[in-house]
């Protein structure tokens, strides 16, 4: 009869599971980091305002301003990498010391060894829906930034290009500022069901009203159909198109940085639009499914993965762990490279679980296949 780990055995696998993550992200950020800075640093000394050792100093700070925030990010992308890493490292240390030959000499099966890795990785999954939910979501101007954002405490305001609302009005900004929620010199045009504009809507400026509204500043209108009629005064309009909006569409990438009551809530603004915003209904849609999914094939991947380094390795670590690593990899770079892909088919809520429901088979046969 094979006995499961002692809890004080279990305890100190788990320890050292979540010591070897802890260093191995910090190594993978450090280095991540030092790579983006070493190769953009000129980016930074061109926008401080001192010289000498104050220049460097100063750019030194919008390093730290720039990159520290990215810390939540990297964490969401390369966690279950990591766990897969850390797990690797445990094992091939338990290796060489013997450590597992003697608990299976001892009675212990070699399967239970799993068990502190799951429990570890459990802890960082809910650490994972925390930061995705809360931090991620708060942080998300500062993530959005590029290197030409590099001082600024937001994303820096962007033109708005005709873009159509549920509606079917078009609308157009020279300046929208999303962390205020303000936009300047707006153009709307609102179009009848050939796409002709009926009427004409000019603002000097609008500012975001949570009530789902943009409110006007010296807003007029002319209606097309009623000429020479002059301008009528507008207050506010009502649309689907908030600052959040307006700036996944600028920036796609910016859609993976919603939590999930973010995506929620911009779901039921865009649920009464029209055929125009469904291509930005389904990229949230899909970003949804993608968070549960990538949860689910974080704690399946170490089950892919690890059994290589769990049975007699008569051929050595090396071999043992190269086999390890590409499965990692293999099976981390297939899942979260097609979760967000559009899979013809399959509604947006569904095709996401697709690569993680492929993984489940082979992380179960990988785990059946652990003798002793």
């Amino acid at each position: 009869m094979k006995f499961f780990l002692p809890p004080l055995i279990r305890r100190t696998v788990r320890a050292r599971f979540l010591g070897n993550f802890v260093l191995l992200f910090g190594l993978l950020f450090l280095l991540g980091t030092s790579i983006d800075t070493l190769l953009t640093f000129h980016e930074y000394l061109e926008v401080t305002s001192g010289e000498g050792i104050q220049s460097f100093v100063q750019a030194f700070g919008f390093v730290v301003d720039f990159q520290l925030p990215r810390l939540f990010q990297l964490y969401a992308l390369l966690w279950s990498p990591a766990v897969v890493g850390a797990a690797g490292f445990t094992f091939v240390r338990m290796q060489r010391h013997r450590e597992i030959v003697g608990l299976q000499a001892a009675g212990i099966s070699r399967r239970s060894l799993m068990r502190p890795i799951v429990e570890g990785t459990l802890i960082l999954i809910v650490l994972q829906g925390l930061n995705q939910e809360f931090m991620v979501p708060k942080l998300a101007p500062l993530l959005a930034r590029t290197h030409g954002d590099i001082g600024q405490d937001a994303i820096r305001a962007f033109a708005v290009p005709p873009t159509p609302d549920g509606s079917g009005r078009l609308w157009c900004s020279g300046s929208c500022d999303p962390v205020q929620g303000a936009m300047a010199d707006v153009l709307v045009l609102e179009r009848d069901d050939t796409g002709r504009t009926v009427r004409r809507i000019e603002a000097a400026a609008a500012n975001w009203d949570e009530n789902g509204l943009w409110t006007l500043e010296q807003g007029w209108a002319i209606d097309l159909a009623e000429l020479p009629r002059p301008p009528q005064p507008v207050a506010s309009l009502t649309t689907d198109l908030d600052p959040m909006v307006l700036l996944a569409r600028h920036r796609s990438q910016f859609a993976s940085l919603f939590g999930w009551t973010d995506i929620s809530r911009t779901l039921k603004r865009l649920e009464s639009g029209g055929q125009e915003v469904d291509s930005v209904e389904d990229r949230f849609r899909r970003q949804y499914s993608a968070h549960f999914s990538a949860l689910l094939a974080g704690i399946l991947l170490p089950f892919l993965a690890l059994p290589a380094l769990l049975g007699p390795r008569p051929d050595g670590l090396i071999r043992a762990g190269t086999h390890a690593i590409a499965l990692g990899l293999g099976g981390f770079v297939l899942t979260w490279g097609s979760m967000l892909a559009d899979i013809p088919g399959f509604s947006p809520e569904i095709a996401p679980y697709l690569p993680t429901l492929l993984l489940c088979p082979l992380a179960i046969g990988a785990w059946l296949s652990i003798r002793g």
